[in-house]
């Protein structure tokens, strides 16, 4: 099953890390990208 889901910062950031590739299996909790400061 496909999803896709908004994904919101409570500050204004960049994305540095992806630690997901499409197609992975992940956990409710686990965290997807890693936010760096602009």
């Amino acid at each position: 099953m496909k999803m896709e889901n908004n994904i919101v910062s409570s500050k204004d950031a960049v994305v540095e890390k992806l630690l997901v590739k499409e197609g992975d299996m992940v956990d409710g909790s686990q965290k997807l990208i890693q936010l760096g400061d602009q």
